[in-house]
């Protein structure tokens, strides 16, 4: 008979503990829904304004003196979900989901919805139009403000253009457009020596490494994060579409002193705009209501 020296017992038993403990938490079957995280260590937990079932994700936006009550990280998704985003604002107006095209009407005491199967990934801009109040005089002490605001950077929220630095690496990207119906435009994005990394997104610049950005004549949309991207809510007519590669700090990059881009033009054919949803005033899918003001909420980010 083996005998074992009493002081090496414990090298023994220690392992096969751990090994019963680890076997123990797999019989389990339960597995944890905390949210996909991201290279921030230090990122906030998701509120109780957002509830994950098995078949949405519902995400609750308080809207008060045209501000938003959730943060960045309460706005994240995966690639493939349904998420219903519901709306409570302390005036009236309408809320645009850009990139998806979606838009619900809010006012105090009726809330607004926005449905949606996140099929596309990237960053979405929630927008919010303000409506010009019956009684013009009726402002509640809110500043108008011009109805031009549609030229802003619907992703970020501001209008800055992105500063550019050397890449740093041989990349290169293509880019292809198929129209569908009803202004319905999917793009297919090739590059070359590049791999996304949506999960850096705000990260320090790595070569070779980034997100995209998209531009629907001239108009920034969405950052994009995977290799296609479904435009919608084109108006007819001719259109440019635009793709650059981005580092994950949001820099357009350069090879050889050139923006890393690529460009086609598009046609949509004529549709009932009215019937699929958008306004001939603009082409968002805004009411026909005169806006006086338009306030970002934040971004839809949806990772693949």
């Amino acid at each position: 008979m083996l005998r074992i020296p009493h002081h090496a017992r414990w090298a023994i038993v220690v392992p096969l503990l751990l090994i019963a403990a680890a076997l123990t938490a797999c019989q389990t079957g339960v597995q944890s829904d905390a949210p996909f995280t991201t290279n921030d260590s230090t990122q906030a937990p998701y509120t109780a304004d957002r509830q994950t079932s098995a078949d949405a994700t519902l995400i609750n936006m308080t809207i008060a003196n045209r501000a938003s009550d959730l943060a960045r990280a309460d706005l994240r998704v995966r690639q493939g979900q349904t998420v219903r985003l519901a709306f409570d604002a302390d005036e009236a107006g309408e809320i645009h989901l850009h990139g998806y095209d979606l838009t619900a009407a809010v006012a105090p005491g009726q809330p607004g919805v926005i449905t949606l199967d996140a099929h596309t990934a990237g960053g979405f801009g929630i927008n919010f139009h303000v409506f010009a109040p019956a009684d013009a005089a009726a402002t509640n002490g809110k500043p108008a403000a011009s109805n031009d605001s549609h030229s802003h950077d619907h992703s970020s929220g501001h209008a800055a253009k992105p500063e550019s630095i050397d890449a740093g690496a041989p990349i290169a990207v293509a880019i292809a457009a198929q129209v569908e119906s009803k202004g319905t435009v999917d793009v297919a994005i090739d590059t070359e020596a590049w791999q996304w990394a949506p999960d850096q997104v705000d990260a320090p610049h790595v070569p070779g490494t980034g997100h995209a950005h998209i531009y629907v004549d001239g108009v920034k949309i969405s950052r994009v994060f995977a290799p296609s991207y479904r435009l919608t809510g084109l108006t007819p007519g001719a259109h440019e579409i635009r793709v650059t590669l981005n580092s994950n700090n949001h820099h357009e990059l350069l090879r050889d002193g050139l923006i890393v881009e690529a460009r086609t033009l598009v046609t949509i054919p004529h549709y009932d705009i009215t019937a699929a949803g958008s306004a001939p005033d603009d082409g968002h899918g805004h009411s026909s209501r005169e806006i006086i003001a338009e306030v970002h909420l934040g971004n839809l980010e949806v990772y693949p």
